[in-house]
């Protein structure tokens, strides 16, 4: 699968059918896990873990979300700054478009959860915390209140691409289909954020060889 179409099949999974990993399925996220790299730090600034859990249908974690039966939990510790965070983000991202590639569903769970509930005491590196949790496992349809609450959080929609990305200045919105990088801002467009409310903006300049990227 390219990753154009793992971005756009991408989406949040919070109920899943509590089947086990396969072992090729962990071996090769396993895998992925440890060769992913990231162009804004440096390695040692992120920790990536593939934690199973055993019985999913007898572990409640206390997360947000109404997740349910998830058979694995992707953690992710990072180190405080600005850039490890951005790195470590990025790095995450190629992991959960991989584990959308070979089937599985996964969802970005931040700041909403116990650390304890997952048993990571000790487990990342000395000025690593545990940011991020992201369930993985084979989907299922979702329960009646999993999609209410994805109605009114508004899940499923994205920004107009004229909302979000603009033509030398912010009056002039950019048009979809007028720019050799309008497939990649397109990707842009369609990635994940808190909340759903996409809160980055994208100047192009100079016919797109230039872009500045605003939060």
């Amino acid at each position: 699968m390219k990753i154009q179409e793992a971005i756009q099949q991408r989406h949040s999974t919070r109920t899943f059918t509590g089947e086990p990993l396969t072992d090729r399925e962990a071996a090769v996220l396993k895998d992925a896990i440890s060769n992913v790299r990231t162009p804004f730090c440096r390695s040692d600034d992120y920790t990536i873990r593939l934690v199973c859990m055993g019985d999913a249908a007898d572990f409640k974690p206390e997360t947000y979300g109404f997740i349910s039966k998830a058979p694995a939990f992707l953690l992710l510790g990072v180190r405080p700054e600005a850039k490890a965070r951005l790195g470590a983000a990025f790095a995450l991202e190629k992991i959960v478009l991989f584990a959308t590639s070979i089937g599985l569903g996964t969802c970005w769970i931040g700041g909403t959860f116990k650390a304890e509930s997952f048993g990571v005491e000790g487990v990342m590196p000395e000025g690593q915390e545990l940011e991020i949790v992201c369930p993985v496992g084979k989907p299922r349809e979702p329960r009646f209140l999993e999609r209410i609450g994805k109605a009114i959080m508004g899940s499923a929609h994205r920004k107009p691409f004229g909302k979000l990305f603009f033509n030398e200045s912010f009056e002039e919105p950019l048009q979809a289909d007028c720019s050799a990088i309008s497939g990649a801002l397109e990707m842009v467009r369609l990635a994940p954020s808190a909340r759903n409310i996409q809160p980055w903006r994208v100047l192009v300049r100079d016919n797109g060889k230039s872009l500045e990227f605003y939060y």
